[in-house]
């Protein structure tokens, strides 16, 4: 048993890890709410991070390059606790980028809270890996 749950726990990072790749590719490494809201009052920083508009905790998004926006720190911390503005601000550009309906049906699916089962499923992760690896090939230079 504990062979699998390492197989698994190593299939997730390379999934995450390749999420990130997917995301910070995708958003031209640069900070979205910086890029599309200068005008909200915070220091942005220089360091990147992948930003889960749902959850972390709702396994049915967590590796999905929808839910992720690069972000900075300052602007991850800031949405970490709570601050409106920033909430807001990703809320509007994966809206905005997925459109309404995605976003909507991502939200309601999150409201549901169901359980991801596949998240521990070793052929389910590792098609989920080609999926990233395919994507994020397409937005290499």
């Amino acid at each position: 048993m504990m062979k699998k749950t390492s197989e698994v726990k190593k299939l997730q990072n390379k999934a995450l890890k390749l999420w990130k790749d997917v995301c910070f590719l995708r958003d031209g490494g640069e900070c979205q709410v910086r890029k599309e809201f200068p005008f909200i009052q915070i220091h942005h920083t220089d360091i990147i991070q992948i930003d889960h508009c749902i959850s972390r905790n709702n396994k049915h998004f967590f590796i999905d390059p929808r839910n992720g926006t690069t972000v900075c720190s300052a602007c991850n911390y800031a949405k970490k606790y709570k601050l409106k503005s920033i909430d807001r601000a990703i809320d509007y550009i994966v809206k905005k980028r997925e459109g309404k309906h995605i976003f909507e049906s991502m939200v309601k699916l999150d409201q549901s809270m169901t359980a991801n089962d596949n998240w521990k499923n070793i052929e389910w992760l590792e098609y989920e890996i080609k999926k990233l690896e395919q994507k994020r090939q397409l937005l290499l230079p």
